[in-house]
Parts: structure tokens; C-alpha cells; sequence
């Protein structure tokens, strides 16, 4: 198998959630996975896809295919305010359920869905004392070729010199800057894969715009150190599933004790795999679309940084970018 030209000349740039943060304390003290509950709204967002040629290609899940156009399609979602929760597969979720005496959290629940009025279930979204929280903002989207002689991988494109999964704030002029506070840091944006064979919506990674400290303690009773989720009804873990940060996209797999890349390359127009041990977002993308991307944002509340604070007037806008990369399957 080649591991350099003959890949596909693609950017995949996906699932820009901007997020329109208005945070507040209901008084000066300082509560685990926010008492107050600070509210994120996310704005329209796109997701793009460019190339030439031989082309991956996106669309918003639901929407039609069409193979029939070598430009870039553009698909937008909508996102919505977001409070911190927990999860270790982003089918589980868990939300805070009581504080002790210091303000931190004692126990869990997993919030029941909200039903609209034609009986449906609002997946992400539960009610609280009439309060509507949501435990995260998700984009749907389904990935598939151009053509119907193509198959290619998919990863995360580590030649974007801002990264491949980028965080940014956009304050009320417009300026754009790296995430450097704390709200911004207990972020969690988690790539699901469902490839249509019978085996369902896969958490393949989560990201973190930046690196856990492994001596923090969690903000809750159980005060599990560095990355955490909330395991049970009252206690945390070490989470299972793969997780890279900042500009860091290996992962080691405590299971065989393998690093894995997770970013391809670019030389000139063409990918190059990962170096060492490559892992792929998707498999397989195919000319008929059976491939179902999710991107999911969420507040992990077992963060160390995932606490509340008086910040009356914020009001910037929280940009999220994932770029991802497709090689050709040979």
C-alpha cells in the first residue's frame, strides 16, 4: 500500500459550531459543574468540503447526495445553549443531581429526554424544576465520494497550521483569539462514526482545546485526577475512550500499550498517512453515502475547569472547527 501521492486532494474542514456564551453565578461563590448553569447558544454553522477531482464530499444528514458537482458543498445546522454533563460513548449522558456541603458534586442522574408534542424524543435536551437544559449541541452530517469508483479513509488533517480541531473566541467586535479560560477548557468535542453495517454510532475520538492536568483534581466528591467521567450514579473515572489535545493528535491505548496517530499529512496537494500507527476517523467512505458523521460539543463537568464564576456581560462567541482529511482506500 502507498503511503504518499495518489490520496485525495481534499481538505474536509467540518462541524463549525460557534457558540454564543452568557454565563453568569447566582452568587459570588465558586460551584462545581455549574450551580448557575452557564448557558452556550450556538449560531448557524457549516461544514465544508474541498477538492479537486476525486473528491470527499458532505452534506447535512437528511439531505440529498450530489455527485454531480466538483465544487465545495457547504451544509448548515443549528446549534443551542449547553450545560455541563457527562459521557464516556455520547449515548450515555449523565448531569450533576446533588452538591454536599462544599459545593460539590455528590451524585449523578441520567436526565430523561424532553418529548415534543408530536411524541417525539429531544435527544440532549431535559427539564429541570421547568428550567430546559440541553447536555450538548450536536452536527449531522453524512460523508460520501464523488465518484462511484472511490473509497478513501478518513482522519484528521494535521497540515492546518491551526490545528485540526480548532477552539477560538469571537468577542463582541468581531476578534477572533485562541481559548485561554476556563469555560473554554472543560469543552469536549466528540466525533462519532456510523458506517451503516449494523453496528451503530461509534465514539471514534474526543478532543480537548487544552491538555489535563494529571494532578487536578475533578471538581466533584470523587475528585478523580486528570481526564474524568462520570462512571456511575456516584463516582468518576478514567475514561476508555481515545482522546487527543491541542495539537497533539496521538493516543495512547492503555489496553496494548500502542501509540496512535490519528492526523494525516500533506505533501503538496496529497496526504500522506499518520506516521507510525495511523487511525482512521472513518473507514470506507463510499460513493452512496452510508457513512453518518456526528459531532458532538459538550461541557465535561467532571473538569477540573468546569466551574462557575461571575462574568456579567460575556458575551463572545465560542468557534469550534474540526478539518479533516480523506486518503485514499487502495
Amino acid at each position: 500500500m502507498k503511503t504518499k501521492s495518489q490520496k485525495l486532494k481534499i481538505q474536509l474542514m467540518g462541524a463549525i459550531l460557534s457558540a454564543f456564551v452568557s454565563a453568569f453565578a447566582l452568587t459570588s461563590a465558586t460551584y462545581a459543574w455549574y450551580v448557575a448553569n452557564n448557558k452556550v447558544t450556538s449560531e448557524t454553522s457549516s461544514i465544508m468540503a474541498e477538492a479537486n477531482g476525486f473528491m470527499l464530499q458532505i452534506v447535512k444528514l437528511g439531505d440529498t447526495l450530489d455527485h454531480g458537482s466538483d465544487t465545495a458543498l457547504v451544509s448548515a445546522v443549528e446549534g443551542h445553549k449547553i450545560s455541563p454533563a457527562s459521557t464516556e460513548d455520547a449515548k450515555s449522558w449523565w448531569v450533576p443531581e446533588n452538591w454536599n456541603a462544599d459545593m460539590n458534586v455528590a451524585t449523578y442522574l441520567h436526565p430523561t429526554w424532553d418529548i415534543d408534542e408530536k411524541g417525539n424524543t429531544l435527544y440532549g435536551q431535559y427539564t429541570v424544576s421547568d428550567e430546559t437544559y440541553y447536555a450538548y449541541a450536536v452536527g449531522e452530517y453524512t460523508l460520501y465520494t464523488l465518484t462511484n469508483t472511490g473509497i478513501c479513509d478518513v482522519y484528521l488533517d494535521g497540515s492546518n497550521p491551526e490545528g485540526a480541531v480548532q477552539v477560538t473566541i469571537k468577542d463582541a467586535d468581531g476578534k477572533e483569539t485562541a481559548v485561554n479560560d476556563k469555560v473554554a477548557a472543560s469543552l469536549r468535542v466528540g466525533i462519532t462514526i456510523d458506517a451503516g453495517k449494523g453496528s451503530g454510532e461509534e465514539l471514534v475520538l474526543v478532543y480537548a482545546p487544552k491538555a489535563e492536568d494529571i494532578n487536578a483534581h475533578g471538581n466533584d466528591v470523587n475528585s478523580t485526577n486528570g481526564w474524568s467521567v462520570v462512571k456511575d450514579s456516584n463516582s468518576t473515572k478514567k475514561p476508555s475512550y481515545p482522546y487527543v489535545y491541542e495539537k497533539n493528535y496521538t493516543w495512547t491505548d492503555s489496553a496494548d500499550g500502542k501509540m496512535y496517530n490519528y492526523a494525516a499529512t500533506k505533501d503538496g496537494f496529497s496526504y500522506i498517512l499518520p506516521t507510525g500507527n495511523a487511525r482512521k476517523i472513518a473507514s470506507g467512505v463510499d460513493y452512496d453515502g452510508n457513512t453518518t458523521m456526528r459531532v458532538y460539543i459538550w461541557m465535561e463537568g467532571t473538569d477540573a475547569d468546569c466551574i462557575s464564576r461571575i462574568v456579567d456581560g460575556d458575551e463572545r462567541q465560542f468557534n469550534v472547527t474540526v478539518h479533516l482529511a480523506g486518503v485514499s482506500a487502495e
